[in-house]
């Protein structure tokens, strides 16, 4: 099984994968491409995979991408062996991406479990990212702008989390898994 998992910078989509991915047996992070910078922390080939724009242009050209997007100034992709793998393996796989990326891999994976988490109010969420001190400010207004874009397109998600508290946020996508684990095998 495919598990895309969604939402706004700061909804806490990087903590929650990384922690359901450690505590769920049989669910593996799968690690997309980016251009970006590696943040404080992060380790390629691990969180991301770290490329230049012009190896990401040539995988672009070389059709390796389900989807890709241009976000927040940096390229990111999802290479096209997620699906051949959420397909065949016994290990369901968990996909942390924006919206734009979400909507373009449903239209090729219907069977995909779409997840979308959001902050408990945007007076929140623009104090997480003021907190994490690697955004300035005028970005944080242009990503402000891009949130609101964000939750209208929640809708078509089968779930939303409204993350308000991790452990709340945390079981809840437990259950998701579980629940559709099973729906799978009945």
């Amino acid at each position: 099984m495919l598990f895309i998992i969604s939402g706004p910078s700061g909804s806490g989509k990087t903590t929650l994968t990384k922690k359901l991915v450690c505590e769920v047996e049989n669910l593996r992070f799968v690690t997309s491409y980016t251009t970006r910078e590696a943040r404080n922390g992060e380790k390629d080939g691990v969180d991301y995979v770290f490329v230049s724009e012009q190896q990401f242009h040539q995988m672009v050209k070389d059709d390796k991408f389900i989807e890709w997007a241009y976000v927040h100034g940096n390229f990111y992709g999802t290479p096209y062996n997620t699906i051949n793998e959420s397909q065949s393996s016994e290990v369901d796989l968990l996909l942390d991406i924006n919206t734009e990326g979400a909507l373009k891999i449903k239209k090729v994976v219907k069977t995909g479990i779409y997840i979308f988490l959001t902050p408990p109010s945007l007076e929140i969420l623009k104090q997480r990212l003021l907190d994490r001190q690697d955004i300035a400010q005028p970005d944080i207004e242009k990503r402000m702008e891009v949130v609101r874009k964000e939750i209208k397109i929640s809708t078509q998600y089968d779930y939303i989390i409204v993350n308000s508290e991790l452990d709340y946020s945390f079981n809840k996508l437990v259950d998701i898994i579980i629940s559709e684990r099973e729906k799978k095998h009945s």
